[in-house]
């Protein structure tokens, strides 16, 4: 068993890798930080790449192994190998000095706390994730399941999904959640439906690194970490039950990584960092509708925001370029016919949830629509579930409406309230009771948006100027 963890580790460590080397660290960058874009958005496009490798050796009829994704993993790894290198000769060294509200200060109490705090929190999910197995429905059912298929038939996909025998079902979820842990069993050399939930465990991590990365550039690190501890320590995300924190192996966790991380960049690029982002950002966004189906709805989300900001005027100047709208555009369009292509392999369609588009306008939808809203609030502003997390963030936007004209600051409260909109719309059309909803489903739609909160929570507390533009000398 900790031989099987240790081995994982080391798999995992690689797939952050293989997102740096996709990433490519700037010019003056520390490559051995990941790159500008850190751990947590280098983690994300890393096992979004495995996955990807892993569908494409499946759909070639090439039986999927550890050492062929690892193979096909090296290139961009080898790329980051050569650029690490080449800097290291050209760039000389300069010695390095502490800079002002770095670490290195005379106040160490404040980021100690924090980091100690974040520490705790880190320690808690951790050992939640290892007191059983993977033994919720959904994630037994929709994923588990199918990786163990994965993982003993050596492809994506394997003859009991593609002939049927296995119902409607088969069709229903994506499989990247299942594709990463197969990757995760390979590396293991067994399959472990125990030590896998490592995964969901560096996938935390790697959300709080998203949140750093997107903080950092614009506020100090003592006030970055207390805005991650504002979402790392959010009851829902961190007890392992009810369903949708990162112990109870649900995809919800996941797409939150897609999410932000997707956030993180398109923050970027809406502060005039150039075209890199936005492309990257495609290719977050278009993993996530293979992540959940909720993910399809983030991506059209997030595809109306990029041409919003074309238009938005003070975003003009900087996002004005149709080359990346049209780039983004057409990954997530690519994305979708490529996820109907992979789901028509499997017979049947899942039939098990109503929908009702009929009565989308209808008085007794408006009612129940109203309710929904209602009861999202009262979600949200849980402090059991939620902690301060959400009465932060509708107390700064309130406080700071005024900054909400920088179109940097649009990007984080477009997709939150985007993909709330959408859930809500996609509830009242649904069939089932509104108490259902309300009881499971509103909180998990709030996990996967939730460090996009923290992102805007930290983004308000900057100065006009700054939050239109990174701070000058900020490490990501």
């Amino acid at each position: 068993m900790i031989w099987q963890g240790l081995r994982l580790l080391l798999a995992l460590g690689l797939v952050a890798l293989v997102g740096a080397g996709i990433a490519r660290p700037e010019q003056g960058k520390r490559w051995y930080a990941l790159g500008a874009y850190g751990f947590g958005v280098s983690f994300a496009l890393g096992i979004a790449a495995v996955a990807g490798y892993m569908l494409i050796l499946s759909a070639f009829g090439l039986s999927l192994s550890f050492w062929k994704i690892v193979l096909v993993a090296a290139v961009p790894v080898v790329s980051l190998a050569l650029l690490a290198v080449r800097r290291s000769r050209v760039l000389p060294h300069v010695p390095s000095e502490p800079a002002s509200g770095s670490f290195v200060s005379t106040d160490l109490v404040r980021p100690a706390i924090a980091i100690g705090l974040l520490a705790l929190t880190t320690a808690f999910v951790f050992i939640g994730c290892f007191v059983e197995p993977i033994s919720e429905e959904d994630p037994v059912a929709a994923w588990s399941f199918h990786a163990k298929l994965f993982f003993h038939n050596h492809t994506a996909f394997p003859a009991y999904l593609t002939s049927g025998a296995s119902g409607p079902y088969a069709s229903y979820s994506p499989p990247f959640l299942p594709l990463v842990q197969t990757w995760g069993h390979f590396a293991m050399g067994a399959y472990n439906d125990l030590a896998i939930k490592l995964v969901f465990c560096f996938i935390y991590v790697a959300i709080l690194s998203v949140m750093f990365t997107a903080l950092r550039r614009y506020v100090s690190k003592t006030y970055s970490l207390a805005v991650m501890l504002l979402v790392a320590a959010a009851p829902a995300l961190v007890i392992p039950f009810p369903s949708g924190s990162v112990a109870s192996g649900y995809a919800d966790v996941p797409l939150s990584l897609f999410l932000a991380a997707t956030a993180c960049l398109l923050v970027f690029w809406a502060s005039g960092e150039g075209l890199k982002p936005l492309v990257l950002a495609s290719v977050l966004a278009s993993s996530a509708m293979w992540t959940k189906r909720e993910g399809m709805a983030f991506s059209i989300v997030a595809t109306l925001l990029v041409w919003a900001l074309a238009l938005w005027p003070a975003g003009k100047r900087r996002t004005s370029n149709l080359r990346g709208q049209v780039i983004f555009t057409g990954v997530q369009a690519a994305s979708m016919i490529l996820l109907a292509m992979y789901k028509g392999r499997f017979p049947g369609t899942f039939a098990g949830e109503p929908v009702q588009f009929a009565k989308l306008l209808s008085g007794e939808s408006v009612v129940r629509f109203v309710k929904l809203c209602a009861l999202f609030v009262m979600e949200g502003l849980n402090p059991t579930r939620w902690g301060l997390l959400w009465i932060v963030a509708v107390l700064a936007i309130i406080l700071r409406a005024r900054q909400l004209r920088n179109p940097a600051l649009v990007v984080p409260l477009w997709l939150i309230g985007g993909q709330v909109l959408v859930s809500v719309l996609f509830m009242t059309v649904s069939g089932y009771p509104v108490a259902q909803h309300a009881y499971l489903d509103m909180r998990r739609v709030l996990v996967t948006v939730a460090p996009i909160a923290g992102i805007l929570i930290g983004l308000l507390s900057a100065t006009e100027d700054r939050a239109a533009s990174p701070r000058r000398g900020a490490d990501a």
